[in-house]
């Protein structure tokens, strides 16, 4: 449609006489098709993708710090006192 009003505007200006329906059209459905194509983009979805998996990690270790702990401070300690008084 947008080929045909293109074509019909320059068969007008070809014959002397100027097309300003066709012209306002056209001008219209460009503006159209850049807003469209500025939407498009994946710059911002890369981002929310990368804060997404930021988001899962920085979870994961939360929740793994939670659940071990008591393990985890036991094993410092322990490892603490071997180091203070060394086995003979």
């Amino acid at each position: 449609m947008v080929g045909n009003m293109v074509n019909q505007g320059a068969q007008a200006s070809r014959k002397g006489g100027l097309s300003n329906m066709s012209d306002i059209l056209l001008r219209a459905s460009v503006r159209v098709q850049s807003a469209l194509a500025s939407l498009r983009r994946e710059d911002g979805q890369t981002m929310t993708e990368y804060v997404l998996i930021l988001a899962g990690v920085a979870l994961l270790v939360i929740l793994a710090v939670w659940f071990l702990g008591g393990e985890v401070e036991d094993l410092f300690s322990d490892t603490g006192s071997t180091v203070s008084n060394p086995p003979n």
